[in-house]
């Protein structure tokens, strides 16, 4: 079991983890950049860590433009609780939206239940290309159980994404 899986730490104290890991990320890369010429590294080992390199950082670089960019806003339409999750619904509240998901794509959700703003991804639980997006969140954590009660119709959340590509293509044969 990793870490990551143990409720019991709060997720504001695996945010600063996240931002560790990014500055570590990019002073490793360049150690080894740097590194690998001195060492006379061969040409695959160069060539590998640059791709690496200009992979990991080109991602680093997507997030913190769209974390910086905050997402599109969106309200709360609806809420459906069951014993152990909730339904949210959401509808666009203003002239941006994020793109149109497909099935098996996540977002980050960034809402305030209880005060308390964080952002976490979710898969999307919405009919696919729809104006609309919901989200089903199950009480996991210290967030999603304040998210069962927390958001009510009408709260506004920030939503990021869509992200990842689980659905085959339909183009495939």
């Amino acid at each position: 079991m990793t870490a990551a899986l143990v409720v019991k730490i709060p997720y504001h104290r695996w945010q600063p983890v996240h931002i560790v890991t990014m500055v570590v990320f990019s002073l490793l890369t360049v150690h080894a950049l740097l590194a690998s010429k001195g060492l006379g590294a061969t040409p695959a080992f160069a060539i590998s860590a640059g791709i690496f390199a200009v992979v990991g950082t080109l991602s680093m670089a997507v997030r913190l433009v769209d974390k910086a960019r905050g997402g599109a806003e969106y309200e709360v339409i609806a809420t459906t609780r069951t014993a152990r999750e909730v339904e949210i619904s959401l509808s666009p509240a203003g002239p941006r939206t994020i793109l149109p998901p497909t099935a098996g794509q996540f977002a980050f959700l960034t809402a305030s239940p209880g005060g308390t703003r964080e952002t976490h991804p979710f898969t999307l639980s919405s009919a696919a290309g729809g104006r609309e997006l919901s989200f089903v969140i199950r009480a996991l954590g210290d967030w999603t159980s304040r998210v069962q009660d927390g958001l009510a119709v009408g709260d506004r959340v920030r939503v990021d994404g869509p992200f990842g590509a689980f659905a085959p293509s339909r183009n495939v044969v």
